[in-house]
């Protein structure tokens, strides 16, 4: 796997089912949920489109070959934001349903990075359902970590299709951030430095999306969150081995491959270090996939995600990952919005740093 093409089959073949069942309004029904934890089922499927349009967004933004997958997102937004679908779930008012702030946001992420085809595309009525839902995860209050960037990405969102933001959320999101720099390209989780990939699933991605939606009133912060944005980057290519394999260490790591959602956002909006080349984070990244999904039984009988790192491998689940939390792996597969064209696509075969490392 080393091509457009090969991305892209990989890439449907992921997405597929959990848009055809959106479509038709049983997701919640008929998608299966593993997981070690309780009440998951509540929320799982809802993780599942928050996590896959997050990382399609680009390719059905970007490529008039994607249209039909446009349009199935778009049925997915309609079908979850919509109070009469079956997949629909009710924000409580005392806000315990914590779980959709977290893709709400994936989602609102989402929406940033394919306005056109997820947003101007939509149906009055549909815009409206979406508006509500995200006004109305503001009864969850978020947690004192990367949850503060959920928060943040929602109201960015609302500022950007023109309804009012809570500036509130969005100024303590990035300040508590920035205070909580450690160096080398790593933000704390909270006050902590924590040993996993948060900083490339949720928190420089996000810092990166909301600065360009604000970016005059946190002009002062931007540079920075960029530069540290690539000296993480450089890092994270570092970290893929020659055999494509990677650290499989902290929280979350049955994501898969998106623990280079980073990486893979860098490349997309070329911004990658100096250090590193297209063709060369081209092949890293090539690599990495096809290891997280080269065996079988990564996909059960039905083509839906199983919970594991390489293949199928349930013990590796948090009590908080279900079948729907898996769909983050497509984060990786953002370079498929850059067009055929690019250099990240043209350029020759390079080895990338554990290559060039290990062959002497």
């Amino acid at each position: 796997m080393n091509n457009r093409q090969d991305w892209i089959d990989l890439l449907t073949k992921i997405v597929t089912p959990v848009l055809i069942e959106a479509e038709k309004h049983e997701l919640k029904k008929n998608m299966p949920v593993e997981t070690n934890g309780v009440g998951r089922e509540k929320f799982s499927h809802i993780e599942a489109i928050g996590r896959s349009l997050c990382g399609i967004a680009p390719w059905i933004e970007n490529d008039p070959q994607a249209q039909e997958y446009a349009r199935l997102a778009r049925c997915a937004i309609a079908d979850i934001t919509d109070p009469t679908s079956n997949d629909y779930v009710k924000i409580e008012a005392d806000g315990t349903d914590s779980q959709i702030l977290v893709d709400i946001a994936f989602l609102s992420q989402a929406i940033l990075r394919a306005e056109n085809e997820l947003y101007n595309k939509l149906t009055d009525k549909e815009k409206a359902n979406l508006t509500a839902y995200l006004i109305d995860t503001r009864k969850i209050p978020p947690s004192e970590n990367n949850w503060l960037l959920f928060s943040g990405t929602i109201e960015a969102l609302l500022h950007k299709i023109g309804k009012q933001a809570d500036l509130m959320r969005v100024d303590y999101a990035v300040k508590q951030h920035m205070q909580r720099y450690k160096g080398e390209g790593i933000y704390g989780d909270g006050d902590e430095f924590k040993w996993d990939y948060y900083n490339s699933y949720v928190i420089s991605p996000m810092l990166m999306d909301i600065v360009e939606v604000f970016k005059d009133r946190y002009e002062k912060y931007y540079d920075t969150i960029q530069n540290n944005a690539k000296r993480y980057g450089e890092i994270l290519e570092g970290l893929i081995n020659a055999d494509g394999s990677f650290p499989a260490v902290g929280r979350s790591i049955t994501y898969r491959s998106g623990a280079f959602h980073l990486l893979s956002q860098l490349t997309y909006e070329e911004k990658l270090a100096k250090s590193l080349t297209y063709g060369g984070v081209r092949c890293a990244l090539s690599a990495m996939i096809n290891k997280c999904f080269e065996k079988e039984d990564t996909f059960d009988k039905d083509g839906w995600l199983t919970v594991g790192l390489h293949g199928h491998q349930p013990h590796m689940g948090e009590r908080y990952i279900s079948t729907g939390s898996l769909y983050l792996c497509l984060f990786a597969f953002l370079p498929l919005g850059l067009p055929e064209s690019h250099p990240f696509w043209t350029e020759k075969d390079e080895p990338w740093s554990a290559v060039k490392i290990w062959a002497n």
